[in-house]
């Protein structure tokens, strides 16, 4: 019978022991990771949230600023629209589609095609909802 000597017992002691000690770095470094990447979404969507709520009230002080100012006005109304590639967003504003052949969602796209521009008739109606949604609260 061939007993293992002291040393190799030590030597078997510590290589369980760094085997233990991997294993919990391992974890550990796992746990990090995901902490980690929990921390860099939720700073992902504050961001997208703040450029969102700029946008809104960039959005609010144009509206403000064409109401008051009729050359900024006709300009808005006559550049907008080239900027509305999406046929998706230019049904947002009653504007016929970029590719008149291509098919559409609503049934009456020709009816709002031969229109002209009919969304800005409701310009006021609009920022009159934008500025409720702004309003400070009261005392």
């Amino acid at each position: 019978m061939n007993l293992p000597s002291r040393d190799e017992q030590r030597i078997d002691e510590l290589q369980q022991r760094r085997q233990k000690l991997e294993k919990e770095v391992k974890k550990r470094r796992a746990k990090l990771q995901a902490d980690l990447r929990r921390a860099s979404k939720r700073i992902s969507e504050r961001e997208r949230k703040l450029e969102t709520r700029r946008k809104i009230l960039t959005g609010k002080a144009f509206l403000i600023a064409i109401e008051h100012d009729p050359q900024l006005r006709d300009w808005y109304y006559s550049e907008f629209p080239k900027h509305l590639t999406n046929d998706r967003d230019r049904a947002l504003f009653d504007l016929p589609p970029l590719d008149p052949d291509k098919p559409t969602s609503s049934s009456d796209a020709t009816a709002k095609s031969t229109r002209r521009f009919p969304w800005p008739r409701n310009l006021l109606k609009i920022n009159s909802h934008i500025n409720r949604l702004f309003r400070k609260p009261s005392r």
